[in-house]
């Protein structure tokens, strides 16, 4: 119904931000972990909008870019998993780095996001990775680099036993040269260089 929304802000905080188009005020749900991402308030934003409505709730979810929306929307086709959840996927790590956990399958990556479960996180799995595959989404380099996603997903979890978020994390290991080549030792050490700059 709504493909996208472009306006000013008014306000927003870690869940929501209201856009005003021409005096109209949308509250959009977001991921929490774009609020940094976003203008100040006052200035202009289009956001990629999705449109949720059930008997119980009319909402509109939106996202900076359009591959986001696309992954929410796929999200919701999973059996027990609804805007709340899938917006929670989104908000604790990146598409790319969600999409390469459910090519490798790997469950213990998946469980460290809040709302899920062993058993969500293989659903997730079982209905998501033939679809990522058709769609495109899922490039075939992703579950041929295994090993390298092991180092990245390895780096996570010992950072988030420190006490770090997962969201931060993320966002530390993108700004790190030769991800992709690096063992887990020296990811580890160039992550909390970053986090320790932030």
């Amino acid at each position: 119904m709504f493909a996208f929304i472009k306006g000013i802000i008014e306000c927003n905080n870690s869940k929501t931000v209201v856009i005003n188009v021409h005096g109209v005020g949308y509250e959009i749900n977001i991921p929490s972990n774009i609020v940094n991402q976003l203008p100040k308030v006052g200035n202009s934003i289009q956001l990629f909008t999705y449109f949720y409505l059930r008997e119980d709730q009319a909402q509109l979810f939106g996202f900076l870019n359009s591959s986001d929306k696309e992954l929410f929307k796929i999200l919701l086709e999973v059996s027990g998993v609804g805007p709340k959840l899938a917006l929670e996927i989104l908000s604790n790590c990146s598409p790319a780095n969600f999409i390469s956990a459910i090519m490798v399958e790997n469950i213990d990556f998946l469980v460290k996001i809040p709302g899920v479960g062993k058993k969500t996180a293989q659903r997730l799995i079982i209905e998501l990775k033939d679809k990522l595959k058709k769609l495109g989404l899922a490039k075939p380099s992703i579950s041929e680099q295994t090993n390298q996603n092991q180092s990245y997903f390895e780096t996570v979890e010992a950072l988030m036993a420190l006490g770090y978020k997962q969201s931060e994390i993320e966002q530390a290991l993108q700004k790190v040269a030769n991800l992709e080549s690096a063992s887990t030792d020296s990811l580890i050490r160039a992550a909390l260089l970053e986090l320790g700059r932030e």
